[in-house]
């Protein structure tokens, strides 16, 4: 019977990978993901942003079903969904929520994450303002109702 003896080459090839190798795949994963991650970022301030738009179209849809029913605007003021909208606006990073409502108009607005503006309003304006100004010129509770205008 023939013997056959292993050779240092034939002993170290058992298919496994060395720990170098291993290290190598970990890094360049890690660096294909961080450079998949960077554009993903400002994704999810984008989202909230476009949640809280559709707060404000909502609040809208809401202020003029008030108004079918009660012929006025003021329930705004203390309609429970209303409250909801703008406690979901909060949630999502909006700020400097105001509102303003009397019989014959009503405003909503709030400061978006990034600086920008949104309000609704009676006149059923939805305004997104790129600007660092309030989209319904300040606090709409400090402003007489014939003020109360998306601009």
């Amino acid at each position: 019977m023939k013997r056959k003896f292993l050779t240092k080459k034939q002993d170290k090839s058992s298919g496994g990978f060395t720990l170098i190798e291993i290290l190598v795949s970990v890094a360049i994963i890690g660096i294909l993901t961080s450079i998949i991650l960077i554009p993903l970022g400002g994704a999810k301030i984008k989202a909230q942003n476009v949640r809280i738009m559709s707060d404000f179209d909502q609040i809208r849809t809401i202020g003029e079903i008030i108004f079918s029913t009660d012929r006025n605007y003021a329930d705004v003021n203390s309609n429970l969904d209303v409250n909801l909208m703008m406690s979901d606006m909060v949630n999502e990073g909006a700020t400097n929520i105001s509102r303003y409502a009397n019989n014959s108009s009503y405003c909503v607005e709030a400061k978006f994450q990034g600086g920008k503006w949104g309000c609704v309003n009676s006149g059923l304006f939805v305004v997104f303002n790129l600007s660092n100004n309030p989209a319904c010129n300040g606090p709409v509770a400090n402003r007489a109702p014939s003020n109360t205008h998306c601009e």
